[in-house]
């Protein structure tokens, strides 16, 4: 027993000091694999690459590099030596940081800079800081506040008083929030072609294109253009969700959580597996244990706990990436924060795809993002083929018409189901409360979503809209459907 601790604590001390060194073997073909050499026999190599060993026989390598030195050992020792009270050493050693393309520490470091000299122009402008009216700040947030005093000055009365608030309508900034999310993935830019590279290295992919946002990393084996436009999709998902039902004005959700939304894209199921795998290595390990389930999907995977959505069906992403925009954004907007809130999770599956879908058809025309096991109506099929949300109207109708025959759902029991037990009626009257509350009611919905963080689910919705979910809410929506679809 000593001898194995002893042995352990030798294996520690050993990774420990080499961690950041690592042997570099060049194939034949061109390709090269990183790790360290842990053992070599005569016709082979055996290489621990990040955890999993590899035998990579001789007649296939080139060249071997033992011990070779990366950038970001490189870096930290630099670090060490540097006055980290002076500006210029710590810029001196951000400018390295670009040229060996170590941006995230370039910009840590740009940011120490700021701590000590908030007015440092070269730092600002490293960050893609603007200076407006005599104050740094983000591209990002230039045009949230441009937004905000059009919105002002357009909302002001004549004495500049507010005007009263109407009905929900189109959100007024649409064009603003493109262009925000345009400025962010060219900010990001340099990170977002350092994630492809890693990614075509680690995975083995051909090519990768990727955007990185303020709140969302895509990346996939599609167009370079194509995820660029996807990422400003979600982005002006996530802005609209914001301007809607935000807890306080100029509350960010995910900068508060310190967290961004994941989304890949994948071709084939090997790749998609590949992917699942990095993710976890890259950012979490927890996110392997939501694999298995992924792998018999169908293609589409989330991981519960984790903003990360990955899918191998290429048609109809625009769809696929507003849904799942929203989809997260309600998860992370409405997470419990007491413990009379905690039964709220029983109610969480029908507002993911309720607000998912009406996302989907609201910003892209339809929705394809289907999630159903089990369905008891001959016409269900034909739902995701239905161009805009005339499929939901049809079902929803025929549900307050009282003809849904193989349907006795109250909206509480439809609200109760678990995300795998929805069946497309579920679906249907989920995207019609959507539709519904914030047409008519988004001040309502407002307070409810926010009140079952705090408060039990059925209490908080009697709060915010007045009345109980069943009969009085359910009566009130079959009345404005019929009237409306």
């Amino acid at each position: 027993m000593k001898i194995a601790r002893l042995f352990a604590l030798f294996l520690f001390l050993f990774l420990a000091t080499t961690a950041f060194a690592v042997d570099i073997i060049y194939l034949k073909d061109g390709t090269r694999k990183k790790g360290k050499i842990v053992g070599e026999t005569a016709t082979a190599y055996i290489l621990d690459s990040f955890g999993d060993k590899v035998t990579i026989p001789k007649s296939k390598v080139a060249k071997v590099e033992r011990g070779v030195k990366t950038p970001k050992e490189i870096f930290r020792e630099k670090y060490r030596k540097i006055d980290k009270t002076d500006t210029l050493d710590l810029l001196d050693l951000a400018d390295w940081c670009k040229e060996h393309h170590l941006d995230r520490e370039a910009r840590r470091l740009y940011k120490k800079v700021l701590k000590i000299e908030p007015d440092n122009e070269e730092a600002h402008q490293a960050l893609g800081h603007v200076l407006y009216k005599g104050k740094w700040m983000t591209r990002r947030e230039l045009k949230a506040l441009k937004a905000r005093e059009k919105a002002e000055k357009e909302n002001a009365g004549p004495g500049g008083e507010s005007k009263p608030a109407g009905k929900a309508g189109p959100v007024e900034g649409l064009e603003e929030a493109k262009a925000a999310a345009k400025e962010m993935i060219q900010a990001h830019k340099a990170d977002a072609e350092a994630l492809a590279k890693e990614m075509i290295d680690e995975i083995g992919l051909d090519k990768v294109a990727c955007a990185i946002s303020d709140h969302y990393i895509l990346a996939g084996q599609v167009p370079q253009d194509q995820i660029d436009q996807l990422a400003i999709l979600a982005e002006t998902v996530y802005w609209d969700l914001q301007r809607r039902f935000s807890h306080a004005k100029g509350f960010d959700l995910y900068k508060s959580a310190h967290r961004k939304h994941i989304m890949f894209f994948f071709k084939t199921r090997s790749d998609y597996s590949d992917g699942f795998d990095f993710a976890a290595k890259k950012w979490d390990p927890g996110m392997a244990k939501a694999k298995g389930l992924a792998m018999h999907s169908g293609g589409f995977g989330t991981c519960p706990g984790f903003l990360f959505s990955i899918t191998r069906q290429l048609n109809h992403l625009p769809s696929t990436v507003a849904n799942d925009a929203a989809h997260h954004w309600i998860s992370m907007h409405t997470l419990p924060r007491t413990a009379d809130a905690k039964e709220n999770l029983r109610f969480a599956s029908w507002m993911k795809e309720g607000i998912g879908i009406w996302a989907a058809i609201h910003f892209t025309g339809g929705n394809y993002t289907v999630r159903v096991t089990q369905s008891t109506y001959a016409n269900a099929a034909e739902i995701a083929k239905k161009r805009g949300d005339a499929g939901y109207r049809l079902l929803v109708k025929e549900w307050a018409e009282g003809k849904a025959k193989s349907y006795d759902h109250d909206l509480r029991t439809m609200m109760m189901q678990k995300l795998n037990r929805l069946n497309f009626m579920d679906l249907a009257i989920a995207y019609a409360v959507f539709d519904y509350t914030i047409r008519e009611k988004q001040d309502q919905l407002k307070a409810f979503l926010i009140g079952i963080r705090k408060n039990p689910y059925l209490e908080a919705w009697k709060n915010a809209f007045g009345k109980d979910l069943v009969p009085a809410f359910q009566e009130e929506l079959k009345a404005w459907v019929l009237k409306n679809y």
